[in-house]
């Protein structure tokens, strides 16, 4: 769901060290020991994950594994057994588990389906146990506190995500009800990237609420829905590129209003702003290429198309 540029950049933004040593102990469970069996058995180098969308979902698919639908773990006795515990509990103890593997997701893959198959619907992931920070995405109708960094959280239909740490994107396709993110969001991704459609894309109805900075970052890039604010500064981001519904609050300095008009920018940068609305409570660096909608700068409507 990132580019490779990105996640190298932050993947060296903090050392997991510091945060491991802090994190607390836990007792194994029959339970538990049984999912770490499931973990470590799980042919990670060879598995081939594709993302799929689907009636409100998003789903990450090993097409390695006997059942798509269960993913890694198999063992249905195993999945009706697993608690909401189970999973915060195995997201601790994973820093010490013997592995390796190449990508964010297939780890995310895991956690994926043992909280879309769980009994329970609210859960908590700590991050400082993973050897890199992973893109998670939340099962519809479940909800998830992520206790740590991650590289991109989305969330699926009626689901919800709070972040107490820093994010390198957000909400790609996201459909769930909110994301709030109280650190910050930087240098990579995008915010909202068909949200509704990076922070945002293409997102369809999700809330973000981001109480740092975002950089490095389009927010509400090709957005058609929803609403993003950001309380921080994003002045060096580009709001709003091929926004077509949705809102946007900007309480801190902001960056370029609208797509770009360089001829250099990729497709999608250059996409004008057709429809929705942004509120801008502080200094901004212009306007590029604007098609529709409203932009109002410190209460005064300076764009209606």
């Amino acid at each position: 769901m990132l580019h490779a540029d990105a996640r190298k950049k932050f993947c060296a933004y903090k050392k997991e060290k510091q945060k491991a040593s802090v994190l607390p102990k836990v007792q194994k469970t029959p339970i538990l020991e049984r999912m770490i069996e499931e973990f470590e058995k799980y042919d990670f180098k060879s598995s081939a994950i594709r993302v799929e969308h689907s009636s409100g979902r998003i789903f990450l698919v090993d097409y390695n594994c006997g059942d798509a639908a269960k993913g890694p773990v198999q063992n249905n006795e195993l999945l009706e057994q697993i608690t909401s515990d189970d999973v915060e509990n195995f997201s601790l103890i994973l820093a010490g588990l013997r592995f390796t593997y190449d990508h964010e997701k297939e780890v995310s893959t895991f956690f994926y389906h043992l909280m879309n198959n769980c009994r329970d619907n609210s859960f908590m992931i700590h991050t400082a146990g993973f050897l890199r920070r992973p893109s998670l995405i939340v099962p519809k109708g479940k909800s998830l506190v992520i206790k740590g960094d991650v590289l991109d959280v989305t969330t699926e239909e009626g689901a919800s995500a709070e972040v107490f740490g820093n994010a390198c994107g957000l909400a790609y396709n996201s459909m769930g009800v909110k994301i709030t993110v109280h650190g910050s969001v930087i240098a990579g991704s995008d915010i909202g990237k068909h949200m509704g459609i990076h922070m945002g894309k293409r997102m369809r109805g999700t809330e973000i609420q981001i109480h740092g900075n975002v950089s490095n970052n389009h927010v509400g890039l090709v957005m058609s829905g929803g609403s993003i604010t950001v309380h921080g500064n994003s002045s060096n981001c580009r709001i709003g590129a091929g926004m077509c519904r949705g809102t946007i609050r900007l309480l801190g300095p902001t960056g370029r209003i609208g797509g770009s008009k360089s001829r250099g920018a990729q497709v999608l940068e250059r996409s004008p702003m057709t429809g929705g609305e942004i509120y801008i409570e502080d200094s901004f660096k212009g306007l590029g290429l604007i098609e529709g909608g409203r932009i109002y700068h410190k209460g005064k409507l300076i764009v209606d198309k």
